[in-house]
């Protein structure tokens, strides 16, 4: 099955755990170059069997939207929630709210459907709620936000991450403004994050900077990167590195020129099948603050009145 309106997809350590395990060889695993380059393709194909067909509630999620909720009291009377997979998280912290959820997959909606949600199959890129929503939820969705997003009511809330660059997207929208970063993991914060709100959107520049990234949230790390140029780098690259000639930085973006054909700008990870071999790449470095995983609040504020 493939998935290109919902947030199924592996994480890296999921995928590569299953390539050393079971080869390169599995079924339905991995898609060619072809599709990974291609905007809004799903990038792996899984078992069905895989699968469990039953509406999720994320802890993690909870505790963030939790925060959310508890901090900046949003009017949640009616929530949209499109390309939501089997997560229905939101439903367990807002419980008298209306919640719209919304996949292109009718097996998932009728699911939702099956345990009493109230769900839609439909293109998110397309449909628009018979409600306007107060607040919108974009998790990892392969989409544009921009027609999700647009649904929402003035002083509304879009709560999304960066797994897709949907902040990213976001953040170039002069009808949002981002008030606060909700943190994924509480050994960082309990508190939402209303501080140099624009380091989550400024990549690291040194190789001083990369030492310090922490996996959490999603992020590449600098010994990642370091394997990855041994493995797949040209000539004396991972060497150069190591008697100072060069950083890891550097040779990491000559890494990603070198594959930039393959590259999707929707993907955050590229799988590259080459006859011996499939090449898989981190496509984005971290920013100076927090990682993919992190919830990003922006509220609709088109005419720049103070929070």
């Amino acid at each position: 099955m493939k998935k290109e309106n919902s947030h199924n997809d592996w994480s890296l350590d999921d995928l590569l755990k299953k390539f050393q395990s079971k080869g390169n060889d599995e079924p339905n695993m991995l898609v060619n170059a072809e599709n990974v380059t291609a905007p809004g393709q799903g990038v792996l194909k899984y078992p069905e069997q895989q699968i469990s067909f039953r509406p999720e509630t994320k802890k993690e999620l909870a505790e963030q939207l939790q925060l959310f909720k508890t901090t900046l009291h949003p009017e949640a009377r009616v929530i949209y929630y499109p390309s939501c997979n089997l997560d229905t998280t939101v439903s367990s912290i807002f419980p008298d709210a209306r919640i719209i959820y919304v996949d292109l997959d009718k097996k998932i909606v009728d699911v939702l459907k099956e345990h009493n949600f109230e769900a839609m199959e439909a293109d998110a890129t397309q449909y628009s709620p018979d409600e306007q929503p107060d607040i919108v939820l974009l998790l990892n969705p392969v989409i544009n936000p921009e027609k999700p997003a647009s649904t929402v009511k003035e002083n509304g809330y879009v709560i999304c991450n960066n797994y897709h660059n949907t902040a990213n997207n976001m953040h170039q929208n002069d009808e949002f403004e981002l008030v606060g970063v909700v943190p994924p993991y509480k050994e960082r914060s309990t508190a939402l994050d209303t501080q140099q709100l624009e380091d989550y959107f400024n990549s690291i520049e040194t190789d001083e900077e990369f030492k310090k990234v922490s996996q959490e949230g999603g992020n590449i790390t600098y010994e990642r990167a370091f394997d990855a140029i041994k493995q797949y780098g040209d000539g004396d690259a991972a060497a150069n590195i190591e008697a100072g000639l060069s950083s890891v930085m550097a040779e990491y973006k000559n890494l990603l020129k070198k594959f930039e054909n393959y590259i999707s700008p929707h993907r955050r990870i590229a799988y590259i099948q080459e006859p011996s071999r499939t090449v898989i790449l981190e496509t984005t470095f971290p920013m100076k603050k927090g990682g993919f995983t992190d919830l990003f609040i922006f509220r609709k504020n088109r005419n720049g009145d103070p929070v």
